[in-house]
């Protein structure tokens, strides 16, 4: 792995702007999901008003690791690994809970 940081490497993905703004604002959003499952109706209804596309419904459990993927899988349609994401979101410690989360739940 190559010693770019998360923001350089999706750039190389060829990830538009939108896309990289919504990875860096989904994914912490989720962490806070994890810590305070009461605050995902705002979360969901912020995400969506900033990133319509996202379309996120407040019911489905984002801490499930084939929800969040399909989620980043639709939006960047398909450009990335999100398994790569994940890790290289941990070694920078970006998220570093929430990566090693899916990280051990995926693929452990």
């Amino acid at each position: 792995m190559d010693d770019l940081t998360v923001t350089e490497w999706l750039v190389k993905e060829q990830l538009s702007s939108d896309e990289i703004d919504f990875l860096l604002t989904f994914i912490p959003n989720i962490s806070v999901i994890k810590v305070q499952p009461d605050k995902t109706i705002v979360i969901c209804q912020s995400l969506n008003n900033q990133f319509p596309k996202a379309n996120l419904k407040q019911e489905e459990n984002y801490l499930d690791y084939d929800v969040f993927e399909s989620i980043i899988r639709k939006y960047t349609v398909n450009k990335i690994s999100v398994k790569e994401l994940l890790i290289r979101m941990s070694i920078q410690k970006f998220c570093k809970p929430l990566c090693v989360f899916f990280c051990n739940r995926k693929y452990s």
